[in-house]
């Protein structure tokens, strides 16, 4: 197994794991968040459904566009996601366009460095990785949103 094959893989692995603990969430707790300063299950799935597609500058132009316009209309734009069935095929479908690219790149060029405004450099290979762990992140914030819940339920 070749790397990308490795990483597509793990990240598809990565997808059910993080829908798991998802589903593992009472519906009528999916907008709870902890404080004012926190992020829900909901909040978290919408950037995981939509980062692909937001980020594809970095994939498809080795450039990372940003900004702030960009970064208010993005949370704006992924509130239109709400189910967890929509929010999983979301992910799946831009994990796929993502898979795709992948497959189609060669060693070389996951050495080429993504322009940024980030302090370090990415490479291809750095920025194909941000998928995985992003889920990986959210399915811990996840799972601890869960145990929260059950800790304040024990309270009641």
């Amino acid at each position: 197994m070749k790397a990308v094959e490795f990483l597509i893989h793990q990240t598809e692995s990565q997808i059910d794991k993080l829908f798991a603990a998802a589903r593992a969430i009472p519906a009528d707790k999916l907008d709870w968040e902890a404080s004012s300063e926190s992020r829900s299950v909901r909040c978290q799935l919408q950037e995981v459904a939509t980062a692909v597609e937001q980020f594809w500058s970095m994939y498809a132009d080795r450039k990372l566009v940003w900004s702030p316009e960009m970064t208010a209309k993005w949370l704006e734009d992924r509130k239109s996601l709400v189910e967890l069935d929509d929010l999983e095929a979301s992910t799946r479908a831009q994990f796929a366009k993502l898979t795709e690219f992948a497959q189609a790149l060669n060693d070389d060029d996951l050495h080429a460095i993504i322009e940024s405004p980030m302090p370090t450099p990415w490479t291809m290979a750095d920025i194909l990785t941000y998928p995985l762990w992003n889920m990986a992140y959210h399915e811990g914030q996840i799972n601890f949103i869960g145990n929260l819940l059950k800790a304040e339920a024990a309270n009641v």
